[in-house]
């Protein structure tokens, strides 16, 4: 649990470097949190303010660059926080899943992460893997085997999960508001907000395992087999 810890903190101390204008020499700090256990989401908004969601210990939220942290739990239950996501107009999104059941839900922020409400009407129960904002603020959430598009914040969901898929391992949206599917067949595109899909690139190997896209429009892939990164 230690390690997990300290390894969420250094992905905290990237955003806060990533957010900072450059200096004469790259400089990590430690945060002063969030304490609670390890995690594996972050996210800023464009106040300024840092989202972390822990696995065991809800949200906090940092208003001073990581100086110091708050929970912001009400109307959020005890959950495990897999993915958090914002789009343009501030509105916080959050994969959950629920403690005490083990069930999987999208919780939503309106107000800078002071209150939440619950929303996944049209998504199956399974846990959700990533959420990903588009550049028309649509959000896309990605499970093990299954892809679904919200066009109205989160209140409700359409599954566009590309065909012949196997297992899911990464979602990306480019710029251009294209949408990346990384899966056990290859890595699927679609130019249309999720309605149609392509194969534009066949695994060597039966895992296409991630996929990235830069601020260029370049697209990175990488899969498990020793024959490294594609563009």
């Amino acid at each position: 649990m230690k390690t997990t810890s300290i390894n969420f903190l250094l992905i905290i101390s990237l955003f806060l470097t990533i957010c900072t204008p450059a200096r004469s020499q790259n400089i990590w700090t430690q945060t002063n949190g969030p304490n609670g256990g390890g995690g594996a989401a972050i996210a800023i908004d464009s106040t300024g303010n840092i989202f972390a969601g822990l696995f065991a210990g809800g949200i906090f939220r940092s208003s001073d660059r990581g100086g110091r942290w708050e929970p912001v739990r009400n109307g959020l239950r005890p959950s495990r926080i897999t993915s958090i996501a914002v789009n343009s107009a501030n509105v916080i999104f959050a994969a959950t899943t629920e403690l005490w059941n083990d069930t999987d839900y999208v919780y939503i922020s309106t107000d800078h992460g002071n209150n939440w409400a619950r929303s996944k009407r049209g998504i199956y129960y399974e846990p959700i893997r990533e959420l990903r904002i588009a550049p028309n603020d649509h959000i896309f959430a990605r499970q093990d085997f299954a892809d679904y598009r919200s066009t109205d914040n989160g209140a409700t969901w359409t599954e566009i999960t590309p065909r012949n898929t196997v297992r899911q391992w990464r979602m990306a949206i480019g710029n251009n508001g294209y949408i990346y599917v990384a899966n056990d067949s290859g890595l699927y595109r679609s130019t249309n907000d999720g309605s149609s899909w392509k194969l534009v690139q066949r695994s060597s190997h039966p895992v296409n395992y991630s996929v990235f896209t830069a601020q260029n429009g370049d697209i990175y892939t990488q899969d498990i087999a020793p024959s490294g990164a594609f563009r």
